[in-house]
């Protein structure tokens, strides 16, 4: 099994929580907004600068900063390339 930081995964890549490396503080915000272990979490895009990235969860889009991606663990899920060709 795979573990790489939420802010590693490429725009439209998706992963599920496995783990959050930060303060007491941290985990519980991030947790109060549905950031939990086994939760489907999905890279949509980064700002010009690179911070802040946007990411959907639980049907919802979220902007958080690079810093805090970088303390969520995630399993990623393979994507299906030949799908990926049929969209373009």
């Amino acid at each position: 099994m795979t573990i790489k930081k939420l802010d590693t995964l490429l725009p439209g890549e998706s992963g599920y929580i496995h783990k959050i490396e930060a303060s007491d503080k941290i985990k519980h915000r991030l947790s109060s907004l549905g950031f939990l272990p086994g939760e489907k979490i999905t890279f949509i895009r980064h700002a010009l600068t690179g911070d802040p990235i946007e990411i959907k969860i639980m049907g919802y889009s979220l902007g958080i900063c690079r810093d805090e991606a970088n303390k969520i663990e995630v399993t990623p899920i393979p994507q299906n390339k030949f799908l990926n060709t049929i969209k373009k």
